[in-house]
């Protein structure tokens, strides 16, 4: 079967049942053109194009960069009902409790306008709370573009959670930990808890369509 014909599969799909999408484009496929790479964590499943990029970027042997470079985390306010199992479902993933204190999503709450907003860090091109880290205790992963917290180097001087525009650092109450999101390694579980799909781990090409519904729904927005 010829590439050509591989790569309008790809694009366009074909009139086979779809069975999975690209883990990488998420493009859909049908069994016969998904090709497979086995991983610790299970199966993954790409579109050839795909394959052969993850084959010669070195994206093969880097588990955390391949989940984490084509998706983005997107919440939307007014799908939110403030249910908070966002916050429990993030707590019990990385600390194996239900805490809402060490969640690294929050719901922001806005009683008068009956309004919840989920908070969690947006990844930030140039992330403000790096070079305001006195102990270089936040660094930006310049290849999956996520901002990674080593804690043993965290004095919790609070100077990050100052930095950021988004309030999206949390200290707990005891003040013996900083709680931030590192998007569980490519598979959210917050999104996975929202009943409502407030909350959407979706490819990055897909973020050109949503760009404008998500500017509308910032709550803050024509507001002074």
């Amino acid at each position: 079967m010829s590439s050509r014909y591989l790569l309008q599969c790809g694009l366009t799909g074909c009139e086979s049942p779809i069975t999975s999408r690209c883990g990488y484009c998420g493009i859909p496929l049908c069994d016969e053109h998904k090709r497979t790479l086995n991983t610790d964590k299970g199966d993954e499943y790409f579109c050839g194009a795909c394959h052969a990029y993850i084959n010669v970027s070195g994206l093969e042997e880097r588990d955390l960069d391949r989940r984490l470079i084509p998706n983005m985390l997107l919440a939307n306010s007014k799908k939110c009902t403030g249910c908070r199992s966002c916050e429990l479902a993030c707590s019990f993933e990385h600390f194996n409790e239900f805490s809402y204190e060490l969640s690294a999503i929050r719901v922001h709450k806005i009683e008068q306008r009956a309004l919840n907003y989920p908070i969690v860090c947006l990844q930030c091109e140039t992330p403000p709370c790096v070079p305001a880290c006195p102990e270089d205790a936040l660094v930006k992963n310049k290849e999956n573009c996520l901002v990674e917290l080593y804690e043993d180097r965290c004095t919790l001087c609070e100077k990050c959670i100052e930095a950021c525009p988004f309030d999206a650092l949390f200290l707990t109450s005891d003040r013996s930990k900083l709680v931030k999101c590192n998007l569980c390694e490519g598979d959210p579980a917050c999104v996975k808890a929202c009943a409502p799909e407030a909350l959407e781990w979706v490819k990055k090409y897909k973020f050109g369509e949503r760009k404008k519904l998500v500017l509308n729904l910032n709550p803050y927005r024509g507001k002074k």
